[in-house]
């Protein structure tokens, strides 16, 4: 994660629209998996090591501020997957510059075919990065538990987009626990078939390769969530985090979900 200064608070507002965005079944995964529409646009805020870099939880919060799909405008953590690229929005707390980009989804095959091949890497993060690798950081995502989220993110970035921004001389100044490391890398690696749980997170991809040179890859942690809906014919076929229920009707249809309340409605 290249930055002009190596230590400071990013900031950009971060914007989501969507453009036929939806959700739909994935045969490769049978764990919860959101899905976007490869046409999704989405413009966003970011910010790093926040509140400060010895306190963080995440390498960044990542703001979105209208609905992109299955991804709820709110605020996420999100983690460094480009290490060599920049990503510079501005300095200082509420400072920076608005980046559009797309969603893509790190548990949909059909999406990660949609990585951009120009970012590169030790090891490197692009379209040929098998699924089996982004399970693995799905896994991390699910399980990093207390550890220092510099761990989470050396870990991360042995994975995919590396080498580890922990190696950059400019950051030595954070602290690592290399034993809290691969301690991560090791539960990983043998997580490699790892499917996201109903109620837990899935790596959302922020694409911004829509400027003239590629800017850094970020990595959002998305709840998933799983509904179930009584009432409506068997046969519908409503994927993961569906926005609505095709041919219903609201005051008869029901629906539960692992992740809290729902709200149902109906489309024709």
């Amino acid at each position: 994660m290249k930055t002009t200064t190596a230590l400071r608070i990013l900031a950009t507002v971060l914007l989501a629209a969507a453009l036929n965005i939806g959700t739909r079944p994935v045969q490769a995964q049978t764990g919860c998996c959101i899905t976007l529409s490869s046409t999704n646009v989405a413009t966003g805020f970011i910010e790093d090591y926040q509140p400060t870099y010895l306190l963080a939880t995440s390498t960044f919060t990542v703001t979105i501020s209208n609905s992109v799909g299955s991804v709820p405008a709110g605020t996420y953590a999100a983690w460094c997957i480009d290490s060599g690229t920049s990503l510079d929005p501005g300095m200082g707390p509420g400072v920076g510059s608005a980046y559009t980009g797309t969603l893509i989804s790190t548990c949909d095959p059909n999406e990660l075919a949609l990585i951009p091949n120009n970012h590169g890497g030790t090891p490197p993060v692009g379209p040929g990065v098998p699924l089996s690798t982004w399970n693995e950081v799905n896994y991390i995502l699910n399980n990093r538990g207390t550890n220092f989220y510099w761990d989470v993110q050396t870990a991360i970035n042995s994975l995919v987009g590396g080498p580890p921004i922990s190696s950059d001389p400019a950051y030595s100044i954070i602290p690592t626990n290399q034993a809290a490391v691969t301690a991560l890398l090791i539960a990983a690696t043998n997580n490699a078939n790892y499917q996201t749980p109903c109620g837990g997170k899935v790596g959302v991809i922020f694409n911004i390769d829509t400027l003239a040179s590629p800017v850094q890859l970020v990595i959002l942690e998305v709840p998933c969530c799983n509904l179930t809906f009584t009432k409506i014919p068997a046969s519908t076929n409503l994927g993961c985090n569906p926005t609505t229920i095709p041919a219903c009707d609201s005051s008869t249809v029901t629906a539960t979900s692992c992740c809290g309340p729902v709200n149902v409605s109906c489309s024709e």
